[in-house]
């Protein structure tokens, strides 16, 4: 039976087509036509409800059913969206007296008790949803911060193991530097402390490696010295028009063996009876002499230049050249600034000695020229010998003289090569400055 509220109301048990007959129909008819009508169903504890209601001005059909457990599941559950809007707003429910006859439908105003644990469920269940909408827990996340933090102060120790290694390295590669003496990031001296005398001076060898001379000047200047000796034996030896060979004494053959080289293929004096290279014999011996004159050991250079190091056959060190190129250019600094600021004249009182000894040896193969000519002329062509040498010593750039034997000839000249850069780092391919110039029989 309805309430006086719902008077208007009308209720009636049915039956509907293709419903089994175990289930109690209840049809709801509202007063007009602009209130929705619903239907009950009612089967073994299950509820289905088929009402009308209006949408956007049209009328909708809206169909629901639920179980006991359903609503149990409710508070564990985020209700649906037409559940949830159908909780927010009715404000009343209805219960249904099953009791026999005619069921009577009366509301029941919904209690604000109701509304509240209603409200408190569902702030429960979306902040619930909110929880699970991050797909990550608690756990996982305090695991992911910890991971980090470990896996930071991992990294931060390995790149503190390979600045440290790689220090050591560096160290390691330097050589060991003397107190009171600041060095650059390469290792190079840049300066000195100190009171004492010259305090502040850092010694280089660069600073004391003079500009090398470019190859043509060296090629030049070689070449101008072997012109001035075969010149001098040209004018003052082995005339063209003698045809006859002069008579040698046991002291002329003495003087002469003194020449004897091991770069001719027999003694000076046989060869000399050779009249078709008696000129290139005498030529050979005076650029040889001039030449070795100049060499290590050499007369006609200073005494400070001449005492070479005498490096033993056989030696095979790598650093061999770069320490005689040292030596060198020390050498030829401490010669050149060895009386100040003024460099001494490249003279050497060796230059006389040769001349005259010479000249004395070849006298019989002379032309009439008067002797004192023959040596001024030659002790001249010395001095100028001892300044060629005195400038080669002193080139950063190492040469070489280049003298070849054979059986049936000889080399009037050297060839001459060169064989270190500036550097004193040796060529891997000795470059030719002059070529040798060579004499058959």
């Amino acid at each position: 039976m309805a309430s006086d509220a719902d008077a208007d109301w009308t209720s009636r048990t049915t039956t509907l087509p293709g419903v089994a007959t175990d289930t109690t129909v209840v049809a709801l008819d509202p007063p007009n036509t602009s209130t929705a009508a619903s239907t009950w169903f009612i089967h073994s504890g299950t509820t289905s409800v088929l009402y009308t209601t209006w949408r956007d001005n049209a009328a909708t059909t809206v169909s629901t059913s639920w179980t006991p457990a359903q609503e149990a599941a409710t508070d564990e559950q985020s209700p649906s969206p037409s559940s949830t809007s159908s909780s927010r707003t009715s404000t009343s429910t209805s219960s249904i007296d099953e009791s026999p006859g005619t069921p009577t439908i009366t509301p029941t105003p919904s209690s604000p008790s109701s509304n509240s644990t209603s409200t408190q469920s569902h702030q429960a269940n979306s902040g619930s949803s909110n929880s699970k909408s991050s797909g990550y827990s608690t756990g996982t996340l305090a695991g992911a911060i910890v991971g980090s933090i470990i896996g930071t102060a991992l990294l931060t120790l390995f790149l503190a193991f390979l600045f440290f290694r790689r220090r050591r390295r560096t160290d390691a590669s330097q050589p060991d530097h003397n107190p009171g003496v600041q060095y650059d990031k390469a290792g190079t001296a840049i300066s000195e402390s100190g009171t004492g005398a010259g305090a502040g001076a850092v010694f280089s060898l660069a600073s004391v490696t003079p500009q090398p001379a470019d190859d043509e000047t060296v090629r030049r200047r070689i070449l101008t010295l072997i012109d001035q000796a075969d010149l001098h034996v040209d004018n003052y030896y082995v005339p063209a028009s003698s045809s006859t060979l002069p008579h040698l004494t046991q002291a002329d053959i003495a003087k002469l063996e003194k020449y004897n080289s091991e770069y001719l293929p027999d003694s000076v004096v046989d060869l000399l009876q050779k009249r078709t290279v008696q000129r290139q014999v005498v030529t050979h011996v005076l650029v040889y002499t001039l030449l070795k004159a100049i060499g290590p050991g050499g007369t006609l250079l200073p005494a400070l230049l001449a005492a070479q190091p005498q490096v033993e056959t056989g030696t095979t060190s790598n650093e061999l050249p770069t320490y005689l190129f040292a030596w060198r250019m020390l050498t030829a600094h401490l010669y050149t600034n060895s009386k100040g600021s003024a460099r001494p004249p490249p003279t050497s009182p060796h230059a006389g000695d040769l001349a005259a000894q010479f000249t004395s040896a070849f006298a019989p193969y002379a032309v009439s020229v008067p002797e004192p000519d023959r040596l001024a002329h030659l002790e001249n062509l010395a001095t100028a010998t001892a300044e060629l040498g005195t400038w080669l010593f002193a080139q950063p750039c190492t040469f070489r003289m280049d003298w070849e034997r054979r059986a049936r000839g000889f080399s009037v000249s050297p060839g001459v090569v060169k064989i270190a850069d500036e550097t004193g780092r040796s060529l891997l391919e000795p470059q030719v400055l002059v070529e040798e110039v060579e004499a058959r029989f």
